[in-house]
């Protein structure tokens, strides 16, 4: 074995006891409560030690939110596109009820502006690359039209989502995702990939 080894070994613990100890003060305490002092005390490390790592109290909690609550990916999807649309948006709606309005809205209040921006435009991209494949696939599966959909068309649920969660300060709920998806999301591709109308309409 690498000499190496047991200090890597050694490290990844400390960062999962780190990660651990930043999730349970969140839970406990809301984002305002984190202190470096808590996490300290919890992970049973010390200040200095995460002063190194982190350099402030947002950036602490988003290495925690990163490491152990991930965007939620689609792996397997199914070929029928609500399905998958409603399994996406709803892994989303349960990340967003364990994490809290709270979380987020006090990382993108503490962070400073750049940082802010790319945490939520790395978000945005990959939930968008996420729809685009199952978009398409749904086109050439001729589920959807023959058209591109445009990028604005296909972000509709996530900017919707958002408004919600940051700007109201609300958890969407299973029925709001479901209205989103049946009244305006699946209405839109539709729409603008020239699928034919449904029948009886």
């Amino acid at each position: 074995m690498p000499p190496t080894a047991p200090s890597r070994r050694r490290n990844e613990e400390l960062l999962s006891a780190i990660h651990e100890a930043t999730l349970a003060e969140l839970a406990e305490r809301g984002f305002s409560g984190v202190t470096f002092e808590g996490v300290a005390r919890r992970a049973r490390t010390s200040k200095p030690v995460l002063y190194r790592r982190y350099p402030s109290r947002a950036e602490l909690v988003l290495a925690a939110v990163h490491a152990r609550e991930p965007l939620p990916v689609l792996d397997a999807p199914t070929g029928e596109l609500r399905a998958d649309l409603l399994s996406l948006f709803s892994a989303h709606e349960a990340r967003y009820h364990r994490l809290g309005a709270g979380v987020i809205r006090g990382l993108l209040a503490e962070l400073p502006q750049e940082r802010a921006n790319e945490t939520l435009a790395a978000g945005s991209i990959l939930t968008h690359t996420t729809l685009r494949a199952l978009v398409a696939q749904a086109r050439a599966d001729g589920k959807l039209g023959p058209r591109e959909v445009p990028d604005a068309v296909l972000d509709t649920p996530i900017a919707l989502l958002r408004h919600e969660f940051l700007m109201l300060g609300r958890v969407p709920s299973r029925a709001q995702v479901e209205e989103i998806l049946d009244l305006i999301y699946l209405p839109l591709l539709r729409l603008h990939s020239g699928a034919a109308a449904p029948s009886g309409r």
